[in-house]
């Protein structure tokens, strides 16, 4: 299984959603790896993390990655937002949820807080492939931006 996680600058509004799920919708059912169609699904959560999943009888290469790169690149033209920043990242404290640029944390949250937030880590999966995404702060990179 293959899955490409990417996080927006900002929260989508429910017309930025719409769009967005237009888009990926048409991307995904043209999608070609060396002529073979790439069958994958999609996923967008709390209107800011995108989800592109292979499906298990799916392949991709090279060329067909470089493809979703500029597709994503396109979106964030569309939507007027960034999602190929890795350090733009959702952050949860109690069930509130708000985007930060990493390097700003330390204007926003001073160091001894941050053990109190969870990050969306779009980089956490269990044995089996399924998402482990909330990890607490301060065990995380993040601490790296103190």
């Amino acid at each position: 299984m293959r899955r490409w996680v990417f996080t927006a600058s900002k929260h989508l509004s429910v017309a930025e959603c719409q769009t967005l799920n237009s888009l990926v919708d048409a991307f995904t059912s043209t999608w070609l790896s060396h002529g073979t169609p790439v069958r994958a699904t999609h996923t967008l959560d709390f209107n800011c993390i995108l989800s592109i999943e292979l499906q298990t009888d799916s392949s991709s290469s090279g060329c067909s990655t470089d493809a979703l790169f500029r597709f994503i690149k396109m979106l964030e033209t569309e939507l007027q937002c960034e999602w190929l920043n890795r350090k733009h990242v959702l952050l949860k404290r109690n069930n509130s949820f708000k985007i930060f640029h990493a390097d700003s944390l330390p204007k926003h949250i001073p160091y001894s807080e941050l053990k109190h937030f969870y990050l969306f880590d779009t980089i956490a999966f269990g044995m089996d492939g399924t998402m482990l995404p909330w990890v607490t702060a301060d065990a995380t990179w993040l601490k790296s931006v103190y």
